[in-house]
């Protein structure tokens, strides 16, 4: 079994962290990344093979780094959040939406219902894809998010009134 170093570590987590916020796959970089360095860096990610991934410590390292990640933009954000979040309560409450705020906490919940059906249908699709390095994540979310909001601005005005009250 091959450790992951101090080095390994604290690069792949610059990785991550420069990647996690572009249209890329940051989860793909940290695959990439050691398999082109190849040596011990490659063994990282080939060590369990796909047979018994689930005991792999690179694996479980990468799902660390993506839950630090989120946990960082949460707490660096957490004012816009708070406001999102109180933004869509308001327009649960008042039934209207009057803020550009209120618009987003709903865009949001709107762009993430295909984003999760399209997961949930095609969940093994996405993780044979995914092993031949094929990101179905990135390009996905900004597409549906700007999908949503096309569709919300095409509604004709009067069932737009409808919806915001």
């Amino acid at each position: 079994m091959v450790d992951i170093s101090y080095l390994q570590a604290i690069v792949i987590g610059i990785l991550q962290g420069i990647t996690e916020l572009f249209p890329i796959s940051s989860l793909g970089h940290s695959v990439l990344l050691p398999a082109w360095l190849g040596g011990d860096w490659s063994a990282l990610v080939t060590q369990y093979g796909n047979d018994d991934s689930s005991q792999s410590p690179y694996l479980a390292f990468i799902v660390a780094l993506h839950v630090a990640t989120a946990i960082a933009l949460l707490v660096f954000y957490w004012r816009d959040w708070v406001a999102i979040i109180g933004a869509w309560f308001t327009t649960i409450k008042t039934r209207s939406i009057t803020t550009s705020t209120e618009r987003l906490a709903w865009l949001i919940v709107i762009a993430t219902i295909p984003v999760g059906v399209t997961g949930l249908v095609l969940e093994h699709t996405f993780r044979v894809l995914s092993l031949y390095g094929i990101d179905v994540e990135q390009p996905a979310s900004p597409t549906l998010f700007a999908s949503a909001t096309e569709a919300w601005t095409s509604l004709p005005s009067a069932l737009r009134t409808v919806a915001e009250n």
